[in-house]
């Protein structure tokens, strides 16, 4: 039987970029199971109803992302939510939000800037120079997203298991991919966000190979680029451009705190059709 490494261990594996092996069994692989749902994050069944949505200094967060966060940029947009960032991209006319992608477990919202990755369909007998998305798990960090465009076919997963453990012992926020993933359960246990349009058991292995990391992607038919912002719950998932992240953000914090005081104003017992009436409507300053 093989023996199981601690999350420290694993963690050292990870950062080390070694193919240990312990027992004839890769060490990552061995561990996932048996240590990874005893060593997750702190997990929510989703975005909090008691928290004030409007709030731009309150939210659920996940842990202490604030704490682990270097980009104060990206702290601010993790205090916010994805539709008080919408309708922010709406009032600057700005484009963003992104239909179809959804989290794939209970996971919690998920904030921060991006890192990007393209996958494409693998040619017969492809070997590619590296495993999809491994590369971006070791460039990135606490305060990052892993962002993946995968469009070039739906029978092959663009995420799994074990780069969900190793993203989640790098601190990195979460992943989108911008189509199929695989073994979800492991990635629930391991406490890491999985955003995706669609889950498939079939591996990546011989279907699909990354085609390039931190090169502009589209998602739908949104181009991403490598730093620009991205935040997801269960209303969505939105993109900022990195050259008006402030001015969203920005935004996005005075209307957040508008809609605070309503809210305020509905628990004080004024009527909503009073409260959401036209300065409601046309508070986005576009209709």
């Amino acid at each position: 039987m093989a023996t199981l490494l601690g999350v420290q261990q694993i963690d050292q594996v990870v950062r080390a970029g070694q193919a240990t092996r312990v027992g004839g069994e890769d060490a990552i692989g061995t561990a996932l199971h048996a240590t990874a749902a005893c060593h997750t994050r702190p997990r929510e069944s989703g975005p909090s109803v008691s928290a004030s949505k409007g709030d731009p200094h309150q939210g659920p967060l996940r842990g202490n992302l604030v704490g682990r966060m270097g980009d104060t940029l990206a702290v601010r947009l993790a205090r916010l939510d994805t539709c008080g960032v919408s309708d922010a991209l709406d009032q600057l006319g700005l484009d963003g939000a992104v239909q179809g992608l959804r989290p794939m477990w209970a996971c919690p919202r998920i904030a921060g800037q991006v890192i990007t990755v393209r996958l494409h369909r693998a040619d017969p007998g492809e070997q590619g120079a590296r495993h999809l998305g491994t590369a971006a798990i070791e460039a990135g960090g606490p305060g990052q997203v892993i962002v993946i465009e995968h469009h070039d076919r739906e029978d092959a997963a663009g995420w799994g298991g074990i780069l969900s453990l190793a993203a989640r012992l790098k601190g990195i926020e979460g992943v989108v991919v911008d189509g199929t993933c695989r073994d979800v359960d492991d990635s629930r246990d391991a406490g890491f966000p999985v955003y995706a349009r669609a889950a498939t058991p079939m591996t990546a292995r011989g279907r699909v190979s990354e085609a390039s990391m931190g090169e502009l992607i589209r998602v739908s038919d949104l181009p991403v680029h490598h730093g620009d912002y991205v935040i997801a719950d269960w209303s969505g998932v939105v993109f900022i451009q990195a050259a008006h992240a402030e001015e969203v953000v920005a935004t996005a914090e005075s209307l957040a705190a508008r809609e605070a005081a309503m809210a305020e104003a509905v628990r004080a017992g004024r009527s909503v059709v009073e409260v959401m009436g036209a300065s409601y409507e046309s508070m986005l300053g576009r209709y």
